[in-house]
């Protein structure tokens, strides 16, 4: 039995990207930001091998990507899957289903539907106070909804399960004190403010 790892404060006081993997992803949405702050989930570490955090609680991803796991720069590889952190030799975390973010420190983040979701807890989990999603679609897009191939094309009705998965979260983020942005143009997930509004006021 692997022992399971407490997320640290590494993102104190700090504004972290988190990358998805939504149609819109390119080398142009996140050539600018500084890998230091960044959590990849899944196959966006293609895109920013040098981000701090890979991310994933998709064990067949884990299984499938072994080596673009063990090529990546990242300083921590982090998963929620047993089987995962055992293969991979990433760190292990707990998920726990709560209708709030627990403070920094609680050895467990925030359940989510999917990939994306535990992300952001696992962000707000090591202090971030600002979160700006990238890749986080929400929707098709010319027929896609991930910007590589990596997978057959989901189900619509799965996809929807996932944009009416983050109700509540922005209230719940705020909560604990952070602030979450969609850097997302277009995006379907209108829980919280976009990033270009933000920007302009």
């Amino acid at each position: 039995m692997l022992p399971y790892w407490t997320p640290e404060p590494l993102f104190a006081g700090r504004s972290v990207a988190v990358l998805g993997n939504g149609p819109s992803l390119s080398m142009s949405s996140v050539i600018d930001l500084d890998p230091r702050y960044i959590i990849a989930v899944n196959s966006a570490i293609r895109l920013c091998p040098h981000a701090y955090v890979l991310f994933s609680r998709d064990s067949s991803w884990c299984h499938k990507h072994a080596a673009l796991i063990d090529s990546a720069w990242s300083p921590l590889k982090v998963t929620t899957k047993m089987d995962a952190a055992k293969e991979r030799g990433m760190l292990l975390v707990r998920m726990e289903r709560r209708e709030s973010f627990a403070a920094v420190g609680h050895p467990a983040i925030r359940y989510g539907v999917s990939s994306g979701h535990a992300a952001v807890s696992l962000a707000i989990a090591m202090g971030a106070n600002e979160i700006v999603l990238y890749g986080f679609d929400g929707r098709f897009v010319d027929g896609k909804s991930h910007w590589h191939d990596d997978y057959e094309e989901p189900r619509r009705e799965v996809y929807a399960t996932f944009v009416t998965g983050w109700r509540g979260w922005n209230a719940a983020a705020k909560a604990r004190g952070c602030r979450v942005l969609n850097g997302t143009p277009g995006s379907a997930i209108d829980e919280f403010d976009f990033l270009e509004m933000a920007e302009a006021a």
